[in-house]
């Protein structure tokens, strides 16, 4: 199973991604906006899921807990993020990054954006021959792995 979950200024990013990858495929969850809400999530979770996460700058600190305490259960974390790299990153299978833009205390996220649609986009293009069934191994391989960079740091 696929989860996909946001914070709260990415929230509307995780929403964009879960509408598009749910016509293409099953077993996919939108986790709720409420943090407080997440242990019931975490519980239907098990080894071998995928979390796909959205988390740009002010980090918040649920996604990063939500993140070590399922890839502790051996779910696979793939991160959305920002230039400066969400503190969730040193936990991702794979990660793509995208430059956010700031005009002072706002945000643009319109890489975030394109970066998530270019992935549904390869993942939509993938599945033609085989609707609803199709991993997410596209994704994985369209996103830059961190885990050797973070080390190389």
């Amino acid at each position: 199973d696929v989860y996909v979950v946001g914070g709260r200024i990415t929230r509307s990013l995780a929403d964009y991604f879960f509408t598009h990858m749910q016509v293409i495929r099953s077993g996919l969850t939108l986790i709720a906006p409420n943090a407080n809400t997440w242990p019931h999530y975490v519980l239907n979770m098990k080894e071998g899921d995928v979390l796909v996460a959205f988390d740009v700058r002010r980090y918040e600190h649920d996604v990063l807990r939500l993140a070590e305490t399922v890839t502790a259960r051996g779910v696979k974390l793939i991160l959305f993020t920002d230039q400066w790299g969400s503190p969730a990153a040193k936990l991702a299978t794979a990660a793509g990054c995208a430059m956010a833009i700031s005009a002072g205390s706002v945000m643009s996220f319109a890489a975030s954006s394109m970066l998530a649609s270019a992935n549904a986009s390869r993942s939509v293009s993938a599945s033609v021959n085989s609707p609803r069934s199709r991993p997410l191994s596209c994704i994985v391989r369209t996103c830059r792995p961190v885990r050797d960079s973070l080390d190389a740091a």
